[in-house]
Formats: C-alpha cells, structure tokens, sequence
C-alpha cells in the first residue's frame, strides 16, 4: 500500500560485487515507510512532548525485506540548551545483526523539558 502511495511500484534491483545487478524476488520494505516510523517515534517520544524534528539525514545500507525484524537504537548524542537542540543518532539492525540504516536527527526541544539545572528563571524579583 505505501509502495502505491508513493508511486514506488518498480522491481528493487540489489547490486553487489558478487552478484551483479540483479532482481531479487523478495517483497522489500520501502526505506522511506523505516524513515517514517523512526520520525514518528522522534516527534512523539523522544525527547518529549512538543518536540518538533528539524532535521533528519539518513543513509539506506541495505535493503530490508518484509517479515525480517528491525532493532533501532536511537541515542541523543548532543543537547544544546542554550539553542534548545537535541541532536539522536539512528542505527537500525536486521535480525542478523546486519546494520541496514544509519542517521542523525536535530530536534528543537521545548523549555519545560530541559535540564532543571539549564533552565533561566524568567520570572520576576
């Protein structure tokens, strides 16, 4: 159903040096819907509530096919607090252990949810 949506309905062509090009038969998950569902979970989780994604870059290693299980570890790896930026990487893993996609998100993280201790008191006297 995505595969449509996007207008992504072409057989996947899977290149490597051993095999050449050629048409692998298994149903792949399209990379974007992977993306979509790490974004998801960014803006609805991580790093909290009102969070909003500013930035995503990510990189597509190998293809994932349907049934196989993805892991996905996302770590912040920076925060800002004077910028209010969050920066995550993504690593996600097959069932093999085999890394398929990697990333990093900048995300604009609201006041209410900073460390207390980097927090400004703007309140009065």
């Amino acid at each position: 159903m995505y595969a449509g949506l996007v207008g992504g309905n072409r057989p996947r062509v899977h290149s490597t040096p051993e095999s050449g090009n050629q048409v692998d038969e298994r149903n792949v998950v399209h990379p974007e819907y992977l993306v979509g569902i790490i974004g998801g979970l960014l803006n609805s989780h991580l790093p909290g509530e009102n969070s909003q994604c500013v930035t995503m870059q990510y990189e597509f290693l190998a293809p994932v096919y349907c049934g196989e299980r993805i892991e996905t570890i996302i770590e912040m790896i920076e925060l800002n607090t004077v910028k209010h930026l969050a920066t995550f990487r993504m690593d996600c893993y097959n069932q093999d252990k085999k890394q398929v996609i990697t990333g990093q998100a900048v995300m604009l993280v609201p006041d209410q949810i900073l460390p207390l201790q980097d927090r400004e008191y703007k309140g009065g006297d």
